[in-house]
């Protein structure tokens, strides 16, 4: 197939997934230009622009095409059909595709690591005498506990 059915090819558009084809052209330039390298050369969202631009290619590359989108619907609502081209062999279990990992381990890690940080910031705050210091050590766990979810948020 010349498509990923496990990506969501109306939500990278930000489309519904009723649009017709002027609409899905319309959602294609305005994601172009504002992706568009040439505005993001040189800044910190540039590898972000790009990344995203291949997302928005990819997803017009199949909605576009009538055959292609049909195609893909019917790929999105059927999962546990077998793709075309894909072998028993390559999925390993019978045909049907393997599923994403888990993301529970992450999570896991990640409230154990903010349980284990919050008992010891009494101790920590024992040799910190200055409340400036203090403040500072608090907004960089919060930093380092929220930045990937307000990254998250501004990259979408």
């Amino acid at each position: 197939m010349k498509f990923d059915p496990t990506k969501d090819y109306y939500a990278i558009l930000g489309i519904s997934h009723n649009a017709n084809e002027s609409q899905i052209h319309q959602a294609y330039k305005t994601l172009v230009s504002k992706y568009h390298p040439d505005k993001h050369q040189g800044n910190d969202l540039e590898e972000l622009a790009k990344e995203k631009l291949v997302a928005i290619n990819e997803a017009y590359s199949v909605l576009s095409k009538p055959e292609l989108k049909t195609e893909y619907d019917a790929a999105r609502t059927q999962p546990h059909r077998q793709q075309v081209g894909s072998s028993s062999a390559a999925t390993g279990n019978g045909g049907t595709p393997n599923p994403p990992p888990p993301n529970a381990a992450t999570a896991i890690r990640k409230f154990v690591f903010l349980i284990a940080f919050l008992a010891a910031l009494p101790f920590i705050l024992r040799f910190v005498r200055s409340p400036r210091a203090a403040a500072v050590i608090g907004f960089a766990v919060l930093l380092a506990w929220f930045g990937p979810r307000i990254l998250k948020k501004i990259k979408k």
